[in-house]
């Protein structure tokens, strides 16, 4: 319960910030603008998200501060929401996609 009210404290504000700027046309947004989305521009949005994550697990395993048992917290919470965040990814970037401008 708590992850989620951490999760939700930090995504709620981001949705209706966006979804503010959406309806005024923000950064190439704009309403009834929607378009089909490209599952090739998908893939590519969720390939660079994994070399992202990949990119920083990279760094965290080159440190061995990182690996004390102050971290085991931080790293049972990223393995009980990490499934979640990359399921809830590849619908999001499918919106997304739909709603950018080509």
């Amino acid at each position: 319960p708590t992850l989620l009210l951490i999760g939700a404290s930090y995504a709620v504000p981001i949705v209706v910030l966006e979804g503010f700027l959406l309806k005024r046309g923000f950064v190439g947004m704009q309403k009834g603008m929607q378009s089909t989305p490209d599952a090739g521009r998908v893939l590519v949005k969720l390939f660079g998200l994994a070399v992202t994550l990949f990119l920083i697990v990279g760094v965290y395993s080159l440190f061995p501060e990182y690996r004390g048992s102050f971290y085991n917290q931080y790293y049972a919470a990223l393995r009980a929401l990490a499934p979640w965040w990359l399921l809830v990814a590849l619908p999001y970037f499918y919106w997304m996609d739909g709603w950018a401008q080509r």
